[in-house]
């Protein structure tokens, strides 16, 4: 599930999509029809269905083991190699549109024991899930953003500007401010037109 989930944590934020469900299909025996896959669809009032449709994966664990004077610990090292391959299918044409592949190898180490394991390897697949979602889709990342505020007083009063949401006034300043002589007053001017397309973007 956790291919599914991380997959489903992506794609349900992305612009590209309008309504994401996540729906488990495991109770159709052997393959699906496209009386299925409409059925599905029409249930879940979508266009597409994405498939999980293989997985193969390979996983080790390494531990070292510290003793002390009154305890032993382990520190546990997990690798799993993932390939997954998702297939999207549109049942109004009755067609795979998308066939998307995607291997991952994942590592994690810690002080971990076998009680650990399973939520080890959930995670390890849900960052998978996540890897493949992301070539899959456009999605939202937070970064943050610095712009200059100095030097000079219009600089100063542009940032102010930006405080009140009022990115069009401040880019108006800067775009003036982008031909003046000192070369370091126009190039921060520049930068900051720059981020205020972005952000606009």
């Amino acid at each position: 599930m956790g291919y599914l989930h991380g997959m489903y944590d992506i794609i349900s934020q992305s612009p590209r999509f309008e309504r994401v469900v996540f729906a488990d299909t495991s109770y159709y025996k052997n393959t699906l029809t496209w009386e299925d896959v409409d059925e599905i669809c029409r249930h879940d009032t979508t266009d597409a269905l994405l498939i999980l449709s293989k997985v193969v994966s390979y996983d080790a664990i390494n531990k070292n083991y510290f003793f002390d004077s009154n305890e032993s610990y382990s520190h546990s090292q997990y690798k799993m190699l993932s390939h997954s391959k998702w297939v999207l299918y549109m049942p109004k044409w009755e067609s795979a549109v998308g066939m998307y592949e995607s291997s991952d190898t994942l590592k994690v180490e810690g002080f971990f024991g076998p009680s650990n394991l399973e939520s080890v390897l959930y995670d390890a697949c849900y960052m998978s899930g996540q890897s493949s979602a992301r070539k899959l889709s456009p999605y939202w990342k937070d970064t943050p953003r610095y712009f200059y505020s100095a030097p000079g007083s219009d600089m100063r009063k542009a940032a102010r500007l930006t405080m009140k949401d009022q990115w069009g006034e401040a880019a108006s300043i800067w775009n003036k401010l982008s031909e003046e002589d000192n070369k370091t007053v126009a190039a921060r001017a520049s930068y900051n037109i720059a981020l205020a397309y972005e952000r606009d973007d």
